[in-house]
């Protein structure tokens, strides 16, 4: 039995209506006498049906289409899965699909009591939301027109286990969420240069400010320490400055709503602390 079959009929199994698409494509295959004919709208888990389409295009990709209860983001750049991290921690957990131009899909559970039409197309930069039985993706073992494989790095076992997002990547999926303060443009030259714990550092640093500008009354001192000492770390080890992470930290705390004595004041404490940060990341 092939790769394509088997992981063909595990999705049937676990209850995913899948499609078949042009080999080394995104385009469903138009096959009228199997009743493929309508994209999407013509996903199935009939089994039969399905391998049919397989015999006669064996080099054909798969298509998903996650239910209505299923939540699929769609992220075109690897850097901002910290960022991700960052904002709903329970991502860790979720099944990981690496698309064949680099990025990943990570599939969730939709977020509880959340109307699907209330929820954003696009939550960041490169963050897409798909699935919930509104759109597919080409899914493992398919081949990207460049020829690469879509693998899973974290595999889709069942759908049940799947985890929720976090109540503030909930937030900012919701169409009337207020979009977050944007931690500003990070242009200074500092220790690493353009190295890759200076990538990782510059994330972080996207990811908390963006968590920081959304988090509610009641959590934000908190939350202020949590982010500045982590930060301070990456400044001690030489990949932020002092200066982007006060400028930009400093204006995400402002817009979720906290004093700018607080914030000094804060500030001057954690520049006395002594974090240390792990660079030897995967």
């Amino acid at each position: 039995m092939s790769t394509l079959v088997e992981q063909l009929l595990h999705y049937i199994a676990i209850g995913i209506p899948c499609i078949p698409l042009q080999p080394r494509g995104k385009v469903p295959l138009t096959i009228p006498e199997l009743g493929f004919v309508e994209g999407l709208r013509s996903a199935t888990t009939d089994s039969a049906t399905l391998l049919k389409s397989i015999e006669r295009y064996p080099e054909a990709n798969i298509g998903l289409v996650p239910p209505p209860g299923v939540l699929v983001l769609d992220v075109d750049r690897p850097a901002v899965l910290p960022t991700l991290l960052i904002l709903s921690p329970e991502l860790a957990q979720a099944p990981r699909a690496v698309t064949g131009s680099g990025g990943f899909h990570l599939w969730l559970k939709a977020p509880a009591g959340v109307p699907t039409d209330s929820l954003r197309g696009r939550i960041l930069e490169a963050v897409d939301l798909r699935g919930l039985g509104k759109s597919y993706l080409v899914a493992p073992p398919s081949k990207h027109p460049n020829g690469r494989d879509y693998r899973w790095d974290k595999p889709l076992c069942d759908l049940e286990s799947l985890p929720s997002p976090s109540a503030q990547l909930t937030r900012m999926m919701r169409r009337s969420a207020p979009a977050p303060q944007p931690a500003g443009p990070v242009v200074l030259e500092v220790g690493r240069g353009r190295s890759r714990e200076r990538a990782y550092a510059l994330a972080e640093l996207r990811g908390r400010c963006e968590a920081m500008a959304l988090t509610p009354n009641g959590q934000r001192h908190n939350e202020l320490v949590r982010h500045a000492v982590a930060l301070w770390a990456w400044v001690r080890a030489g990949s932020l400055s002092e200066a982007e992470v006060r400028e930009n930290l400093g204006r995400a705390a402002r817009a979720s709503g906290l004093p700018e004595e607080e914030i000094d004041k804060l500030w001057r404490w954690v520049r006395q602390t002594t974090p240390t940060r792990t660079l030897d990341k995967p």
